[in-house]
């Protein structure tokens, strides 16, 4: 019988982001505290508690496996517990592999840099989960808590187009209203289509988020960046705008143009009066 191994926090972020894009900003925030466990072949003369360092130029110590899709993937487990799982799962012989472990930034920051992708969690029993390079380098630098790699455009400079709701792209949609949902700033949000930016992208679907906060704050409009950063792949383009909530007239000349999809449960609609 299998041992029952309780879900740490980062577990429990490992599902929600496998679940769901919008769990993407809580597993980047996990994934920068604690440690992380990796595999390196066994090799008799480690003892129990002996350490090993890594030293530019050298190979990667950790165990690479092939994907079935072609590739290569480091296996990386967000604990001790969960790699002896994975291995007592994927039947691993007894002595093949040891565990080590190192600060998770550290590991980001030294996967991330090799170039392979990261699968997190092989052979356990909860979701295991691909975490690509670029990332885990943005989450070593704190790039991702500070930026997005969706473009924030003046709505002036663009024509856009209001979508009916039987075309809204539910890839996108969805993950959008469940971090909407998470954080009361968000008093509602609206999405359109738009022309392609470039000539070389006019196969590409253009949609453009607008968002109403009240108060306007950085970090969470950054998670709802990456959360959109996370939900579409390159056929995609995906751009956003705040409008300002200091404006009421303003704002309720926009609720009188364009329906949202998004209202918060407790927000009062202002009027242009």
């Amino acid at each position: 019988m299998e041992q029952f191994n309780p879900l740490s926090d980062l577990d429990r972020a490992l599902v929600a982001a496998h679940r769901s894009p919008s769990g993407l900003p809580e597993l980047c925030r996990q994934l920068t505290q604690g440690k992380l466990f990796m595999l390196i072949p066994h090799h008799p003369e480690f003892e129990e508690n002996d350490q090993f360092e890594l030293v530019n130029g050298m190979q990667v110590p950790f165990v690479i496996q092939p994907e079935a899709k072609g590739g290569e993937v480091v296996l990386i487990f967000s604990s001790q517990e969960r790699a002896q799982e994975g291995m007592h799962r994927g039947k691993v012989p007894p002595g093949t592999y040891r565990i080590v472990s190192m600060a998770a930034i550290q590991a980001m920051e030294v996967l991330g840099k090799v170039g392979l992708r990261a699968l997190v969690n092989k052979s356990c029993a909860m979701p295991q989960l691909i975490l690509p390079p670029e990332l885990m380098r943005d989450i070593a630098s704190g790039k991702v808590f500070h930026s997005s790699n969706v473009n924030s455009r003046e709505m002036e400079e663009v024509n856009l187009r209001l979508l009916d709701p039987a075309d809204y792209p539910t890839d996108l949609i969805q993950p959008a209203f469940e971090i909407l949902r998470k954080h009361r700033q968000f008093r509602a949000a609206w999405i359109f289509t738009q022309p392609p930016t470039t000539t070389e992208s006019t196969a590409r679907r253009c949609y453009h988020f607008i968002l109403l906060m009240d108060p306007l704050d950085d970090a969470v409009y950054n998670d709802f960046n990456l959360v959109l950063a996370g939900s579409h792949g390159p056929e995609v383009e995906v751009y956003h705008s705040p409008i300002d909530e200091s404006d009421p007239v303003y704002v309720a000349k926009f609720f009188r143009r364009a329906h949202p999809f998004y209202v918060a449960a407790d927000f009062a609609q202002p009027t242009e009066s």
